[in-house]
């Protein structure tokens, strides 16, 4: 049935040849059935195997071609994946944690370089001694504070000014004389 029966009458000899089914595709093979007769053009498998490229057919050539995705966004602050399960791109953040936390680290985006900036400990706060550890951050420790006042004790920090309690300098005689020099602190005298 997949033969175009004919006599040759230059010879008498008979002519069986092909039946045409070429339907002008070069992406498609094409075939007779021959329980039929009927002509076929199922297209040319180009499947490699492969899940992370797309697969087709140049209809020009008739040639498979692989492409792979392109999945290079342009930017080089990111990381540039291709998922071959779906064939889709992924663009995640490059990594730039340098794991110190006195550090604000950030990709830069023309070169795609990691900077780490060095974090600013500043609470505005005259009273406290800020610092910064590489494992926890910024620390504000109490300021230690002497107002340099030996007739003032337990001095502390307020508005970034050292104050201290008046020093108690009586010693409760009634036959001495009390006083307190900034300088030295307390004294007492015979009257």
């Amino acid at each position: 049935l997949c033969t175009v029966d004919s006599c040759d009458p230059d010879s008498g000899a008979c002519v069986h040849a092909a039946k045409a089914c070429d339907d002008g595709d070069l992406c498609t093979q094409d075939l007779c059935q021959g329980a039929t007769g009927l002509c076929t053009n199922p297209p040319v498998s180009c499947d490699d195997d492969d899940p992370c490229t797309v697969d087709s057919c140049d209809p020009d050539s008739g040639a498979c071609v692989h492409d792979s995705p392109d999945c290079d966004d342009g930017d080089p602050c990111t990381v540039d994946t291709l998922d071959c399960g779906t064939l889709e791109c992924g663009h995640a953040a490059k990594g730039c944690d340098d794991g110190d936390a006195c550090t604000v680290d950030s990709c830069a985006p023309d070169s795609g370089d990691c900077v780490h900036g060095v974090v600013t400990c500043d609470d505005g706060d005259l009273c406290t001694d800020d610092t910064c550890a590489p494992d926890s951050g910024c620390v504000f420790t109490p300021a230690t504070c002497d107002d340099e006042d030996a007739c003032t004790l337990d001095d502390t920090c307020a508005d970034g000014v050292c104050t201290g309690i008046p020093a108690n300098c009586d010693d409760d005689n009634p036959c001495t004389d009390n006083g307190c020099d900034p300088d030295t602190g307390c004294w007492t005298s015979l009257n």
